[in-house]
């Protein structure tokens, strides 16, 4: 549903529009700002309303209904106390129809209502800094409300197609994963909510809510007060600080750590699908099936390598286009094979808006607006940058280096097995072999080593460009992640 403004309307009604009238809620479409109209695809007409009753539920009821007073009365007298506007819509009646559904979604309008009984606070990993002058510790928080939403008809029907695509079996344990997976994406963002936070034994309401249900905020915490929370080890590595929202035990509670990070040392930018984890992001269709059907399987030698670093105080920030739906799946996998933990950096994605054959993005401009506040928070830290050939890793890090060349210490790309290409008769083939500077895939090659000398001789030519003006030693292509040597 779209979700509307405070105290604002809107009707969404898919393949037509549809008009309700200040004729039908006469006393509740006054003193209401007007609204401009939205055209929705749906099947089913509703109303969004953010009401003046913090207390009430939500709740769908009809047209009839409303009408005839069979809804409850407590429900009639928040409707009838509830001020209403709704706009003429482009080719609408002036009524809902019967068959129409009203559907009331009740939340309070003050500025730190107490969660319904069904929301949900997810607490997302983050890194905190120094200030210039080293008094205070810059502890972003990150979190997210929603509301499940498992039994909804629309949302799960928006997941047919995908259940379809990846042929689910039901009854077995990979249609278990799809379920447990696929209610990650069934939810409600909750806007406008505020949190109280508790961090160094003090608290501190943080909010309201984005559209989107996530908020971000950044405290400033003395730093002698953290030193009695998480004190200095000496050695350089990250030290941790716990923070926690709502009751313990609560069905709205979490928590996370913060990793406090010095202004000097060495730490670790890498992606995750096919560097860290295997997504084969060349195939959609593997990729829908190794986020919803398979367990999470690492890249083999990367947990090690990750390891050998954290020996040495590396921080690491993990960064990627996957969904931020995806989050505690990507900390259990962390977990369940020895990769440190560290800072997460996702992206937003909705069922509603989204289609899931793109679930995982290649955008170069993302990235980088990701990528270039870490080296500026820590100016005087240097990177390594892990990442793999399979998306746009190496012309990302490429420009990266190029704008903080003493900030780099590495780059390490990942080169990606050759994907499975369809079999082509020779009256197919071109003339001469050629392959897709992304995937690497390769067409019209003869032969195995024919179609590995052109993904090598591209794949050259392709960093060549990518890591231009760049010392050749600061840059390394790599199949086995023990060949590398660390930085100094």
């Amino acid at each position: 549903m779209h979700v509307c403004e405070r105290n604002r309307v809107e009707v969404l009604l898919p393949g037509s529009v549809v008009a309700a009238s200040a004729a039908y809620f006469p006393p509740l479409s006054r003193e209401l700002a007007p609204r401009r109209p939205v055209q929705c695809t749906r099947r089913r007409a509703a109303l969004a309303i953010e009401p003046a009753a913090p207390s009430l539920p939500s709740r769908a009821v009809s047209k009839r209904q409303l009408d005839s007073g069979a809804i409850p009365s407590a429900h009639r007298a928040f409707v009838d106390s509830t001020r209403w506007h709704v706009d003429e819509l482009r080719r609408g009646s002036n009524s809902i129809g019967s068959a129409s559904c009203v559907a009331l979604v009740a939340a309070g309008l003050g500025a730190s209502a107490p969660a319904t009984s069904d929301e949900r606070v997810t607490l997302y990993a983050t890194a905190a800094a120094l200030s210039p002058d080293g008094s205070e510790w810059l502890v972003p928080i990150h979190f997210e409300v929603f509301e499940p939403e498992y039994d909804d008809p629309m949302r799960t029907a928006l997941l047919e197609p995908l259940r379809r695509k990846l042929a689910v079996v039901e009854d077995s344990a990979a249609a278990l994963r799809f379920r447990d997976r696929a209610k990650l994406f069934l939810i409600d963002h909750e806007r406008g909510e505020q949190r109280v936070f508790t961090v160094t034994g003090r608290a501190f309401e943080l909010g309201p809510t984005e559209p989107n249900g996530h908020s971000r905020a950044e405290l400033r915490l003395d730093t002698a007060a953290v030193d009695l929370h998480s004190p200095a080890t000496g050695s350089g590595a990250p030290r941790w600080l716990d923070i926690a929202v709502g009751t313990p035990g609560a069905i709205d509670a979490a928590a996370t750590r913060i990793a406090l990070i010095g202004p000097e040392g060495l730490s670790v930018i890498s992606d995750l699908d096919d560097t860290l984890k295997i997504t084969e992001v060349h195939d959609r269709l593997r990729v829908l099936q190794r986020t919803f059907l398979e367990e999470f399987e690492p890249v083999p030698g990367m947990a090690a390598l990750c390891q050998r670093l954290a020996a040495r105080g590396a921080a690491f920030h993990y960064v990627s286009l996957s969904p931020w739906q995806l989050a505690g799946l990507f900390e259990e996998f962390f977990a369940a094979y020895g990769f440190p933990a560290g800072a997460l950096e996702l992206q937003h994605f909705r069922l509603q808006d989204g289609d899931f054959a793109d679930l995982i993005g290649d955008s170069r401009a993302k990235k980088l607006a990701v990528l270039e506040p870490l080296l500026a928070r820590w100016p005087q830290r240097r990177f390594v940058l892990i990442g793999d050939s399979g998306q746009s890793d190496p012309e990302v890090y490429g420009e990266l280096a190029r704008r903080h060349k003493e900030q780099i210490a590495a780059i390490w790309i990942r080169v990606l097995p050759a994907p499975t290409a369809r079999a082509k008769a020779p009256a197919e083939r071109p003339a001469h072999p050629s392959a897709d500077p992304t995937t690497g895939e390769v067409v019209g090659a003869e032969s195995d080593g024919d179609t590995d000398r052109v993904r090598e001789r591209l794949l050259a030519a392709r960093c060549a460009i990518a890591f231009a003006d760049l010392p050749s030693d600061s840059w390394t292509l790599f199949t086995d992640p023990a060949t590398l040597t660390l930085p100094e």
